[in-house]
C-alpha cells in the first residue's frame, strides 16, 4: 500500500539527509574516515571531497565495517574493483573512465553505509608546467623567469609560489624558500586545496629542518601538515616520514621508530609502493640508532625487488655491509665474507652504474674496515687508497673511521709505533672536533696498542669520555653513534684491573658502566616524556647544537685547501667555535632536567654482593660482603648447576647475610639465579633476593597511597578478586581497574605511590628494555616510562 504523499515527502527529505541513493528505499549511514589516493589535487566542496586524478587508477581505504557486500558506482554505472583486507581495514582499488561522481555503498549485517567521491580531471597550467620541466632539468633561472607574472586566483598564486619555493630550494636558498612556501600555504588554505597545504606543509618542515635547524618550527610545520592530511590521507605517509626523520635528529629514536611504522602502515593502505621500501629502510636507520643491529639487517634484507635501481641496491649492500661489521665489533660471530661481498659490490655500483663518490669513499672505507676483521691489512690498505682518491676531502665522520682504518692495518703489520702516532692524532683531531664517538675509538685502540699500568690509564680515560657523554642520547654525529664496542673498554678495564690485583676498582669499574648505560636511558625516556614547555627548550637547543655543528663542519674543511701561514688563523676559529659548541650541548642537556645521579651506593655489612661481568673470554664473577672483595674467571655459561658456578666460590661470604644483591649481565638474565640451589635450597631460602638498578633515577613515595592495579585487559577475573580482597583490607588505596587503567591515569598515580601492587599480563620484548606491563585500551607500562617518572614507589608487587 502506497503511503500518504505527504509522508514520501518526509522519506525523500531524510533520504537526501542521510544519504540515500535516487531510487533506493535503504537508508544509508555515512562511511567514516575514508582514505583515498592517486590524486593530483584534493578540495573539498560542500563537505563533499574533490579529487583531480591523476591518471585513471584510484585506491580506497576504509577501516569499517571490513566485510560485507559492496558496490561502487560512477554516475549510477557500477565499476568493477578488487578488495582486499589491508592493515586493519578494507582496501579498495579500481580503474575510474571519465569525471564524475563516485559512490562506494557498503551493506554489513543490518548496517547501510555509503560514500561520495567527486572525480575531476585535472586541470594543468601549461606555464606552470614548464617552469616545473625547467627547474627539473636544472635550468633554475629559466624557470623562474617564466613565473615573473601576475596569476589570476588565490589557488593559482599559491602554485606559482610553491613552485618558486622550490627553485630557492634547489638553490640553497632556504631562507627564501621558507618565505615563499609560508606565503603559498596560506592561498592553498584561503583556497581550501587541502592536498597543496599539506605537501607544502611538509616542505617546510624539511627546510626548517634540514636547512635553518629549526626544530620546533618544523614541529608546527609538521602539525598543519598533519591537520590537512586528515583530508587528504595520501600525505600521511610523508608526514610520518618527515616526523621520523625529525625525531631521529630530536635524540628520540623510539619515537622515530613508531612514525616510519606509521608511515609504512599508510603507505600499504594506499598502495603507494615506493614509499613502502622508503619507510622500511627509515626503519631500519632507527633501529640502528637504538642499537638493534640484527633487526635493523633483516628488515634491510626484506627488501628489493626485480623493478628496483641500482642505486638504492648499492646503498641497501653498503649498510646492510656496514651493519655486519658493527656486529662483529660488539662481538657477534657475523659471516664477514658475505658482508665483504656485500660491501665490495656497493663500491662497484657506486663507481659505475650509480656515480657517488661520498658513497663510493663510504664503500671503500667498510671494505677497508672488513678486511682487516679478515686478517688481510694489504688488500685493507689498498681499500684505503682508493676511498682516499675517491674523495680526497672526505667529512670527519668519514675521515676518522678511514684513519681507524689506517692504524688497525699498522698494528697488523706489527707497526705498534705507527699506530699509537695515527690514533694519536685522531684523538686530538676527534676533540678538536667536538666528536666523543671518534674520540672514544682513538683511545680504545690506543689502548689495543699498550699494555699493563699505561694501558690501564687509557682505558680509564675512555670510560671517562662516556661518562661525560652519557652515552645514549645521539646528537646526529656520526654514523654510529651509540657504538657497537663501547662496552668493550669497560670490560677491557675490569679485566686489566683484576689481573693487576686490583679487585674493589675493578668492581667499580663494573657497576659504573652498567649504571652509566641505565642513566642514559633514563635521560633518553625523558625526551619522550618532556613537557610542552621543556621540549620548546630542548628542541631549540638542538637547532643550535646543529647550526654549530654544520659551522665547525665547514671550518674543519676549510683546513684541507689553506696555507701553512693561514691555518693558526682558522684554528683560533675552530676552537672558539668548538667551544661554543660545547655549551651548547650542555644547554640541550639542561633541558632534560637534572642528571640522575652517578654515585654508587654502598652495600651494607649483611649484603653479599654479586656481579657477572662479560669479558672477550667469558666472564668475571665477583662477590662482595663489606670490605672484602674477591673475583674468579668462568670461561663459560652454567650447562647445569647455576648455583654452583654462580655461587659456591662465595658460600663463606654469603653466609649469614641478610640480603642478596644480583647484578648478572645481559647473557646471563635467561637463569633464575634467585631460585639456582645453593645447600640443598633455592638462594632466595637463605635471603631476601634482590637485583638491584644501580641508579637512583628517582626519589622514592613513602606517604603516599597505595596504588593497586587489577585486570587491564579485562580478560582475569582472578586479579580483580584478588585485588579487592587486598583493597579491603587498606584504609586508602587508589585502585584502578579494567578499562581504568590506562597509560596515563597509572603514570598520573605511579609518581605518589608508597607502594604498587599490580595484578594483569606483562608482554615480554625482543630486547628486554621494550618489555612492558599491558595496560587498558591497548596501552603498556614500559621501563622507559617508570625511568623518567618523577618519582617511584619503593616497593613493588
Amino acid at each position: 500500500m502506497k503511503p500518504p504523499e505527504r509522508k514520501t515527502h518526509l522519506a525523500m527529505a531524510f533520504a537526501v539527509a542521510l544519504g540515500v541513493p535516487e531510487g533506493n528505499d535503504e537508508i544509508f549511514a555515512p562511511l567514516e574516515d575514508v582514505a583515498f589516493g592517486s590524486c593530483e589535487s584534493v578540495h573539498h566542496e560542500r563537505g563533499t571531497p574533490r579529487c583531480a586524478l591523476e591518471g585513471d587508477a584510484i585506491t580506497l581505504w576504509f577501516r569499517e565495517p571490513i566485510d560485507g557486500e559492496m558496490r561502487v558506482d560512477l554516475d549510477g554505472a557500477a565499476l568493477p574493483f578488487r578488495s582486499n583486507a589491508v592493515e586493519g581495514g578494507r582496501q579498495i582499488a579500481l580503474r575510474v573512465p571519465s569525471a564524475g561522481t563516485l559512490t562506494v555503498y557498503v551493506w554489513s549485517d543490518d548496517e547501510r553505509y555509503r560514500w561520495t567521491l567527486s572525480i575531476a580531471n585535472p586541470t594543468p597550467n601549461e606555464t606552470l608546467a614548464e617552469a616545473q620541466r625547467l627547474r627539473q632539468a636544472g635550468d633554475l633561472d629559466e624557470a623562474s623567469a617564466l613565473l615573473r607574472y601576475e596569476p589570476a586566483d588565490d589557488f593559482e598564486r599559491a602554485e606559482r609560489d610553491s613552485l618558486r619555493g622550490r627553485i630557492a630550494l634547489s638553490k640553497g636558498e632556504g631562507a627564501e624558500a621558507e618565505e615563499l612556501l609560508q606565503q603559498a600555504m596560506h592561498n592553498y588554505q584561503t583556497s581550501g586545496h587541502h592536498a597543496h597545504l599539506a605537501r607544502d606543509a611538509i616542505a617546510l618542515a624539511y627546510v626548517r629542518h634540514q636547512l635553518r635547524f629549526d626544530f620546533s618550527g618544523a614541529e608546527e610545520a609538521l602539525a598543519i601538515a598533519q591537520r590537512a592530511a586528515r583530508l587528504a590521507a595520501e600525505f600521511r605517509t610523508d608526514v610520518a616520514l618527515q616526523a621520523g626523520s625529525l625525531a631521529l635528529d630530536a635524540a628520540s629514536p623510539a619515537d622515530a621508530l613508531a612514525h616510519f611504522e606509521d608511515a609504512e602502515r599508510w603507505a600499504r593502505r594506499l598502495r603507494i609502493t615506493d614509499a613502502i621500501s622508503f619507510a622500511l629502510e627509515m626503519r631500519a636507520k632507527a633501529l640502528m640508532r637504538l642499537g638493534r643491529r640484527q633487526e635493523a639487517a633483516a628488515l634491510l634484507d626484506s627488501l628489493g625487488t626485480e623493478e628496483e635501481s641500482v642505486c638504492a641496491q648499492a646503498h641497501r649492500q653498503s649498510t646492510r655491509a656496514w651493519l655486519a661489521f658493527l656486529d662483529l665489533e660488539a662481538g657477534s660471530t657475523h659471516a664477514l665474507r658475505p658482508a665483504l661481498a656485500d660491501a665490495q659490490a656497493a663500491l662497484r655500483h657506486f663507481r659505475g652504474a650509480c656515480p657517488r663518490k661520498n658513497s663510493e669513499a663510504d664503500a671503500a672505507g667498510t671494505v677497508a674496515l672488513l678486511q682487516t676483521a679478515l686478517g688481510d691489512p694489504d688488500a685493507a690498505a689498498l681499500a684505503i687508497a682508493e676511498a682516499r682518491e675517491a674523495l680526497p676531502q672526505m667529512a670527519f665522520d668519514l675521515a676518522s673511521w678511514i684513519a681507524d682504518a689506517e692504524g688497525r692495518v699498522a698494528l697488523a703489520r706489527g707497526e705498534t709505533e705507527a699506530a699509537i702516532r695515527i690514533y694519536e692524532g685522531l684523538r686530538v683531531a676527534a676533540s678538536q672536533a667536538v666528536h666523543p664517538e671518534a674520540e672514544w675509538r682513538a683511545a680504545w685502540s690506543l689502548a689495543e696498542a699498550h699494555a699493563g699500568p699505561e694501558r690501564i690509564e687509557i682505558l680509564e680515560r675512555a670510560e671517562a669520555l662516556l661518562e661525560a657523554e652519557v652515552e645514549s642520547i645521539p646528537m646526529g654525529a656520526g654514523r654510529d653513534t651509540l657504538s657497537s664496542r663501547r662496552h668493550r673498554t669497560a670490560a677491557a678495564l675490569v679485566a686489566a684491573l683484576v689481573d693487576e690485583g686490583d679487585l674493589h676498582a675493578a668492581l667499580l669499574a663494573a657497576r659504573r658502566a652498567r649504571s652509566r648505560g641505565l642513566r642514559a636511558l633514563a635521560l633518553r625516556s625523558r625526551v619522550h616524556a618532556l613537557d610542552s614547555e621543556s621540549r620548546q627548550a630542548w628542541l631549540d637547543a638542538l637547532g643550535r647544537y646543529q647550526q654549530g655543528r654544520a659551522a665547525l663542519d665547514r671550518s674543519l674543511a676549510e683546513r684541507w685547501s689553506l696555507t701553512e701561514s693561514s691555518l693558526a688563523i682558522l684554528d683560533s676559529r675552530i676552537e672558539a667555535e668548538a667551544r661554543t659548541l660545547r655549551r651548547t650541548l650542555d644547554d640541550a642537556y639542561r633541558a632534560l632536567g637534572e642528571q640522575p645521579s652517578a654515585d654508587l651506593q654502598t652495600p651494607g655489612e649483611d649484603t653479599f654482593l654479586w656481579f657477572a661481568q662479560q669479558v672477550d673470554r667469558g666472564w668475571i664473577l665477583f662477590g662482595q660482603r663489606g670490605s672484602e672483595v674477591r673475583a674468579l674467571r668462568r670461561l663459560a655459561q652454567p650447562q647445569g648447576n647455576a648455583g654452583s658456578w654462580a655461587f659456591d666460590p662465595f658460600a663463606d661470604l654469603l653466609e649469614g647475610a641478610a640480603r642478596i644483591a644480583l647484578f648478572p649481565t645481559a647473557a646471563l638474565s635467561a637463569l633464575d639465579l634467585h631460585a639456582a640451589p645453593f645447600r640443598g635450597e633455592p638462594l632466595l631460602a637463605h635471603a631476601e633476593v634482590v637485583y638491584p638498578l644501580d641508579v637512583p633515577t628517582a626519589p622514592s613515595a613513602t606517604e603516599g597511597e597505595p596504588l593497586l592495579i587489577s585486570d587491564p585487559g579485562s580478560d582475569l577475573p582472578g586479579a580483580r578478586r584478588e585485588v579487592d580482597a587486598l583493597a579491603g583490607g587498606l584504609e586508602h588505596a587508589t585502585v584502578l581497574r579494567g578499562e581504568a587503567a590506562t597509560r596515563d591515569a597509572v603514570l598520573q598515580a605511579l609518581g605518589g605511590a608508597s607502594f604498587l601492587h599490580f595484578a594483569g599480563h606483562g608482554s615480554e620484548g625482543t630486547q628486554g628494555w621494550d618489555s612492558t606491563l599491558r595496560l587498558a585500551g591497548e596501552t603498556a607500562l614500559s621501563p622507559e616510562d617508570v625511568l623518567a617518572s618523577p618519582a617511584v614507589p619503593p616497593m613493588v608487587i
